[in-house]
């Protein structure tokens, strides 16, 4: 099993996502790779592997601070391994093509990247949407 396929295996019904919690597996290695932070990634896999492992039954008095921290470490290492407005378009892109929700809202926080303004993220994340709705068919209906 691919380590990205448990995030969405069962996810028919999101209300919303965040961009940046949402990225499949695969998505992030290739983006490592071109940013050369491979090492970032593979910290990131084993993160989210000790996390989902610690995580498959949810105990009565909720999860740990502990547990918490471990979700603040996945974004930071995505953070660090989505590094310029290409990889926010693709990265739009990926997350469309990889749920299976039947309604899907994309929540991000634009900031500026690399020598982009905000509103060049803006404009980055919604060229996502608009190259995801031209290459990805197979979704019910398109609002944005």
């Amino acid at each position: 099993m691919d380590h990205g396929d448990k995030m969405f295996e069962e996810n028919t019904g999101d209300l919303h996502t965040h961009l940046n919690g949402s990225f499949s597996l695969e998505s992030l290695k290739r983006v490592a790779e071109k940013n050369n932070c491979l090492d970032v990634y593979n910290e990131l896999v084993l993160i989210k592997e000790d996390y989902l492992r610690r995580t498959e039954l949810q105990p009565e008095n909720g999860f740990s601070e502990e547990l918490i921290g471990l979700i603040w470490k996945q974004f930071a290492l995505i953070h660090k391994i989505i590094q310029n407005l290409i990889d926010i378009t693709d990265g739009v892109v990926d997350v469309v093509q990889s749920s299976t929700a039947e309604y899907l809202e994309i929540r991000t926080t634009p900031k500026s990247m690399g020598n982009g303004t905000v509103d060049d993220y803006i404009n980055a994340f919604e060229t996502g949407l608009l190259l995801a709705r031209q290459q990805i068919t197979d979704k019910k209906r398109w609002d944005y």
